[in-house]
């Protein structure tokens, strides 16, 4: 099951067209369809940050964790990996190490969990931080 599935069911079980939903999460109609569809413009996979799932989690009234163990169990895959050139951890794990995390992952406690949450969260957010400085050294 991915997001997207989870989306459509709840949108469905709750007569909430893409636009009704989107407005709940704070997520575009058209990102929702790419979500539900599982597919970007150039047909690829859609790999939806943390923060999405943080939203949709929110919008439909159940915890990050629940979510997240709702969809496949690679979702620690999945998840947008950090960029190579990420000041933060130079490091990108390579496709075993993936799975070393998402086995760790499966088996730790709720409260580990949240921790490797929050971890992805801040990862993603300091990205964003740096994307912003970067554009605004340009001016």
């Amino acid at each position: 099951m991915t997001l997207g599935d989870v989306i459509k069911e709840f949108r469905e079980l709750n007569k909430l067209s893409q636009e009704e939903f989107g407005k709940m999460c704070g997520l575009s109609k058209s990102y929702l369809s790419m979500l539900e569809n599982d597919k970007d413009p150039r047909g690829n996979s859609i790999k939806p940050s943390i923060e999405t799932f943080d939203k949709v989690a929110s919008a439909i009234g159940v915890d990050l964790d629940t979510l997240i163990s709702k969809v496949d169990s690679d979702i620690i895959v999945n998840l947008r990996r950090p960029k190579s050139d990420d000041s933060f951890d130079n490091t990108d794990l390579d496709e075993e190490q993936w799975k070393f995390v998402r086995f760790c992952y499966t088996h730790a406690s709720q409260e580990d969990r949240n921790r490797v949450l929050t971890i992805l969260k801040v990862r993603e957010e300091w990205s964003k931080y740096q994307e912003v400085q970067s554009f605004l050294k340009g001016y």
